[in-house]
């Protein structure tokens, strides 16, 4: 049987929910979790919205789900003359949709040995564990007419011939020559976007400024542009800038590796830089990496998940 909590799309949402459901009072589970009453109102708010959409409102005798990617248009209910539900005739569509690919610090070109960092990795690994990855995302995600593939920075382990950060210089293990790096590079992201191709009508292409490859993200920009540039059905993003962003319905999609702006202060950079799709959508969710560790920000003005 469907729960609230199944349709919680953060863990804070999860959380929320479930306290909800275990006090049936608004102060018990606030008190619980340790947040106010309001926030608390918030969350429960947002997850009760999405699971109408797909169906699901016990309180309004809604209880047929529909799956991804339909959504429900409208129900019309039979009552007997006790008030009992006898039918209901659930009307759905089709949701448009967008799939969200991310790749986030590959660091393609990072050697580790296994008596020394617990594992080994190279290029090699690294490609066959991507592309294995992205063969499960493609087959598993929902069908959509747009999917978006977001590499967020650091995408190559280091910058050039020399195997160092290029604001620090820090020495950095390397597998083998900048050249073999830079072909699987390019040999694996052609491969990601062919994938999507195959799933998506329309496919938008990101590569992400990152402190490690602030130059490669330059030419990986510009050369996927060029690649792509007679096929109407891919979008590269070039841009000078790290901060990105794309415009879905009302919901505006942003992207920073992470490592100029700190997470809690994007949406505020976000809105100077993109001002008028700020103001055309409803709904903020920012996507970043560079720390290696996953954290999802519930802010007035988005959500910022790294």
């Amino acid at each position: 049987m469907a729960s609230l909590v199944d349709y919680a799309v953060s863990e804070k949402q999860r959380q929320a929910v479930s306290a909800y459901e275990r006090h049936g009072t608004l102060a018990g589970a606030a008190k619980e979790i340790g947040i106010s009453k309001n926030t608390l109102r918030e969350h429960l708010r947002k997850v009760k919205a999405r699971a109408a959409v797909r169906g699901w409102s016990p309180e309004h005798d809604m209880t047929k789900s529909a799956p991804e990617p339909y959504v429900v248009k409208g129900t019309s209910t039979l009552y007997d003359e006790d008030g009992k539900q006898k039918l209901q005739w659930v009307k759905t569509s089709v949701e448009h949709m967008l799939n969200l690919y991310t790749l986030s610090d590959a660091h393609l070109g990072m050697l580790a040995w296994h008596e020394d960092g617990g594992a080994d990795w190279d290029v090699t690994i690294a490609e066959r564990v991507i592309l294995e990855a992205f063969d499960c995302l493609t087959q598993c995600s929902p069908n959509s007419a747009h999917g978006v593939f977001a590499q967020l920075g650091d995408g190559l382990h280091s910058d050039g011939m020399i195997p160092v950060t290029p604001a620090h210089g820090h020495v950095l293990d390397q597998d083998s020559r900048f050249h073999k790096v830079v072909r699987a590079a390019v040999r694996i992201f052609r491969a990601i976007i062919s994938k999507l191709l195959a799933k998506h009508e329309t496919v938008t292409v990101l590569m992400a400024q990152g402190n490690h490859d602030p130059a490669s993200s330059v030419w990986l920009q510009e050369m996927f542009s060029v690649l792509y540039e007679n096929n109407p059905r891919v979008n590269v993003i070039v841009s000078p800038k790290p901060y990105y962003a794309i415009e879905h319905g009302d919901v505006m999609l942003g992207f920073h590796h992470g490592h100029k702006t700190r997470p809690a202060e994007l949406p505020e950079v976000f809105l100077g830089e993109f001002r008028e799709m700020y103001g055309r959508t409803k709904q903020t969710y920012i996507h970043c990496g560079h720390l290696h560790s996953v954290k999802v920000i519930e802010l007035n003005s988005a959500i910022v998940e790294q």
